[in-house]
């Protein structure tokens, strides 16, 4: 697992395409209507830039989850900061969304005007030292309640299918989220082979 950032070349449609990708939670609503919430297929979500439409979003995921991420139209990995830094061409998309360059504003109090330079780094998670048992510990939790939140909406339309009445999600939203389910069940082997 390693902290990377992930670029949205386009805000108003991540929650659409990480839906359509299968990558949600559903509830119903005080009127029994179908919720979905969108989320992104990673182990942990940090903090958020936004920009013109655009947006940098610092996260912890395994190769798997990159992989992952990586089907999702408006979503690239850029990488770690150091992969950033040292490619030109991601360091101009990570620059596009935030903005380094010295900042100026004005104490509301005083008046008095104040300049400053933003780090380079928008966020950082604090990483405790490894402990590999406890990350698979984490990765099992994960997966476990990953795979229990959907079992009821793979059961709702296998039941709708076999009733013969319309059914909640679509072939292919079925079958994306049955793709996702299964990347989950192999997820302990692609943590013992490093990922």
């Amino acid at each position: 697992m390693k902290q990377k950032i992930i670029h949205c070349s386009d805000t108003t449609q991540l929650s659409e395409q990480l839906i359509n990708a299968g990558y949600f939670a559903s509830d119903t609503d005080e009127n029994q209507q179908e919720v979905k919430t969108p989320l992104l297929p990673v182990e942990a979500e940090g903090q958020t830039v936004e920009k013109n439409g655009k947006s940098l979003i610092c996260v912890l995921l395994t190769d798997e989850q990159e992989k992952q991420v990586n089907t999702i139209a408006c979503l690239s990995v850029l990488g770690t900061y150091e992969e950033i830094f040292a490619d030109p061409s991601k360091l101009a998309i990570y620059d596009s969304v935030y903005d380094r360059s010295e900042q100026s504003w004005t104490d509301p109090e005083t008046g008095e005007k104040h300049k400053y330079t933003p780090p380079d780094r928008f966020a950082e998670f604090a990483l405790p030292a490894k402990d590999p048992q406890q990350d698979y510990n984490d990765m099992i939790a994960y997966r476990t309640k990953m795979l229990y939140q959907t079992d009821w909406t793979i059961q709702r339309h296998l039941e709708q299918k076999e009733l013969g009445i319309s059914t909640n999600l679509s072939d292919d939203d079925f079958k994306s989220t049955l793709i996702w389910r299964q990347s989950l069940r192999d997820m302990p082997e692609s943590f013992k082979a490093g990922s």
